[in-house]
C-alpha cells in the first residue's frame, strides 16, 4: 500500500528527501491529491485533515492513509 500511495505522489510531481517533502504544492494540487488518494483507497479524508498539510510528511501521510483503510475494512 505504501508504494501505491508513493506512486500516486510521484506520478503528480510531488517528491520527498527523507521522508520530508520537497516540492511546493498548491491548493489545487492539494485538493486533487486528496480526491486521487480517496478514489484509489476507497476512503474519505475527514474535514479536519483540510487544514492541514498532510502531505508535509510521507510517513505521516501513510498513518493518515492507512489508518482511515483500517476504519474502512
Amino acid at each position: 500500500m505504501r508504494d501505491r500511495l508513493f506512486t500516486i505522489m510521484e506520478d503528480n510531481g510531488v517528491e520527498y528527501e527523507d521522508n520530508v517533502l520537497v516540492t511546493e504544492i498548491d491548493s489545487i494540487q492539494y485538493m486533487s491529491l486528496m480526491v486521487e488518494i480517496e478514489e484509489e483507497f476507497e476512503i474519505e479524508f475527514p474535514d479536519m485533515f483540510l487544514g492541514e498539510n498532510i502531505f508535509e510528511n510521507f510517513d505521516r501521510l501513510c498513518e493518515i492513509v492507512f489508518g482511515l483503510v483500517g476504519e474502512v475494512a
